[in-house]
């Protein structure tokens, strides 16, 4: 989640004042080493769903990421995302995709 993070808030096409790369580094290890995060990461159970849906759903590179997250929040029981791409979450199917009002 945090590599997206940093891929995202860097992209001066999605933000007029985009973060550096140094800057969203930093944040997203702050938010890693806080004590209300629950630290996530890709297991055996992850990869293999992994794999199944880039295959199934004949998802191209850029789908790599968000499709290695969705697999890793799936295994880790986890049941929402909170994301404004809902519609790159929704074909993989088994959670609910909750979108924001606003946009970021």
């Amino acid at each position: 989640m945090l590599a997206e993070f940093v891929h995202v808030v860097t992209d001066p096409k999605r933000f007029s004042q985009p973060l550096t790369v140094n800057q969203a580094l930093e944040r997203a290890e702050i938010w890693w080493e806080s004590s209300e995060v629950d630290q996530l990461g890709s297991d055996a159970f992850s990869l293999r769903t992994f794999f199944d849906w880039m295959r199934q759903h004949r998802l191209g590179r850029k789908r790599i990421l968000d499709t290695l997250l969705a697999s890793t929040f799936r295994e880790a029981g986890l049941q929402s995302i909170l994301t404004t791409i809902a519609r790159d979450f929704a074909v993989l199917g088994g959670c609910v995709c909750v979108v924001p009002r606003c946009r970021i």
